[in-house]
């Protein structure tokens, strides 16, 4: 899960608030998911996360699109075992495989998105299907990408499991079509932007380091510059046919009267990334040598534009048609809506 700068000091006096909006929306787009059976005949996805709010959305346009293989979980927001937790409460019927139990050395625990990754929200024992630690995260990704020729990865976690199976696995990979990697700021000028820290690189920099090196690998990277375009806010909520708005207006209120020049809302970087790898096409890409900086006391993945780059890089995105996915995730017409929600689902599980 990439991390907004704008919104972590305000994440950290208003957790509760923004966290009921993203969980509102979660269930809304994960309400009628309980398994992947009837799966499209395109390659499915395999995700990486590690398992907040908006990687909750993520995983829910992808399965709804009947596109979702599988999950691993990696340390990030939560731990690896939490972020399986959460995947699982969320997403029933999907298989996980939880990451090393023991985190990398960067990583610190964050109270940005509350101590269990949903702001909070989780409340009593939860029925969670548990996550297989055999075969390891990276080993999965190897076959994955042996088992799917053409499959692609998206990455919308910290990038530990991906250099694992880099290292385990070079050869493999490169039968993959597409590696989706959340990470960094792109290629955009703003040098406000270029000179901040996302979660997915800071947590690991090594690990980012390995995946900028792997210039055979397809990676498409996309960066903050491109997934801040799209922000979730109040007036989602009636849209996506959830009617428990009215305290998350009354807090974009308080946040207009507070100086803001717009009423509250939240970016949703994971569901930019979960769009380009159902429909690469509704981003603008350029090639592009992505490489690690650790200057300005800020570690990231900073992009620059190369027509001989190895790897792609997000330049733009249609964030109408981003936004649309919350409506209508498997369909390119806008004629099938989520308008029957099922709160209850989100803690449903299967036998």
């Amino acid at each position: 899960m990439a991390e907004d700068p704008d919104e972590r000091a305000a994440g950290q006096r208003h957790l509760p608030e923004r966290a009921e909006l993203l969980t509102d929306v979660a269930r809304t787009v994960l309400g009628g998911v309980t398994d992947t059976v009837g799966m499209s005949p395109e390659p499915g996805i395999l995700v990486d996360t590690d398992g907040g709010l908006d990687d909750l959305i993520a995983i829910g346009v992808v399965a709804q699109a009947h596109r979702l293989w599988g999950v691993t979980t990696t340390w990030g927001n939560v731990s690896a075992m939490a972020a399986a937790r959460n995947v699982s409460a969320a997403v029933p019927g999907c298989e996980i495989w939880c990451g090393d139990r023991t985190p990398p050395n960067a990583w610190r625990p964050s109270a940005v998105h509350g101590l269990d990754g949903l702001g909070g929200t989780l409340r009593g024992p939860q029925r969670c299907r548990r996550p297989r630690y055999e075969p390891g995260a990276a080993q999965v990704i190897s076959r994955y990408a042996h088992e799917n020729p053409g499959g692609t990865v998206l990455c919308i976690g910290p990038l530990t499991n991906l250099a694992r199976a880099i290292e385990l696995d070079a050869e493999g990979l490169g039968r993959l079509s597409a590696v989706v990697v959340l990470a960094g700021v792109g290629v955009g000028r703003d040098r406000s932007l270029r000179t901040i820290s996302d979660t997915n690189t800071r947590v690991d920099p090594t690990a980012a380091v390995a995946v900028a090196r792997a210039t055979w690998l397809p990676v498409r990277w996309v960066g903050l510059d491109v997934s801040r375009a799209v922000r979730l806010g109040v007036d989602d909520l009636p849209r996506n046919g959830v009617v428990s708005f009215e305290s998350m207006r009354a807090y974009g209120l308080r946040r207009r009267l507070a100086g803001r020049a717009h009423p509250w809302s939240t970016p949703c970087h994971d569901l930019v990334a979960a769009a380009t790898a159902l429909t690469p096409d509704i981003a603008t890409w350029c090639h592009g040598r992505a490489r690690v900086r650790t200057d300005h006391e800020a570690v990231r993945v900073v992009g620059s534009p190369d027509i001989d780059g190895p790897h792609l890089i997000a330049r733009g995105v249609d964030a109408v048609a981003v936004r649309a996915r919350l409506v209508d995730p498997g369909a390119d017409s806008a004629d099938t809506a989520i308008d029957d929600v099922d709160l209850r689902r989100l803690r449903s599980t299967r036998p």
